[in-house]
């Protein structure tokens, strides 16, 4: 096959060009085009959500005209009472104290051969009283270093008749509680 160029070199590239400068163009309106749609769908987006707003404010107006002041105080008085019924909840929990929880940490303190007869927690007065049998001093003597490193127990007392005897023991203790560290 022949090719037969009957333009000048000068034509084919004023050709060329004017072709490049033709899709350019194109270009350029098809992407001012598209500006121009993307800024209508923004303005009527606008519009749309002015009127919604509108709309809305005029449904909070007609809410609160067709209001009576009874209701109002009605209702003013119902959140009142909630209200205090939720803070008196939260000053219930906040004075709970966990007693399972420190029965089984005061559990872990008591070594073999120590038999508890009782155990008294007074919440009020901060006052532990703890009474039982110990088998040998040295199980007596293991069991008070326990107590006294209880993060929850302060002030430990026992009396000086818990030693005096080496077996068969009958011992009492007296602290008192440290709740804030528990």
């Amino acid at each position: 096959m022949i090719t037969i160029n009957l333009l000048s070199k000068q034509k084919k590239e004023s050709l060329h060009l004017k072709l490049n400068y033709l899709l350019i163009k194109m270009s350029v309106i098809i992407i001012v085009i598209f500006l121009a749609l993307t800024s209508l769908l923004f303005i009527a987006t606008k519009m749309f959500m002015e009127n919604r707003l509108k709309v809305i404010k005029n449904e909070v107006e007609k809410t609160r005209s067709t209001m009576t002041g009874s209701e109002n105080i009605t209702l003013s008085n119902d959140i009142k009472n909630f209200t205090t019924k939720l803070n008196y909840i939260d000053g219930v929990q906040k004075k709970y104290t966990k007693w399972s929880d420190l029965l089984a940490d005061f559990n872990k303190l008591v070594p073999t051969g120590i038999t508890l007869s009782s155990l008294s927690f007074d919440k009020v007065t901060t006052q532990v009283l703890i009474n039982g049998k110990a088998v040998l001093r040295d199980n007596l003597v293991d069991f008070e270093n326990n107590l006294k490193g209880a993060s929850f127990l302060k002030e430990l007392e026992s009396p000086i008749s818990n030693i005096l005897k080496r077996e068969d023991i009958d011992f009492n203790f007296t602290a008192k509680l440290n709740l804030e560290k528990k």
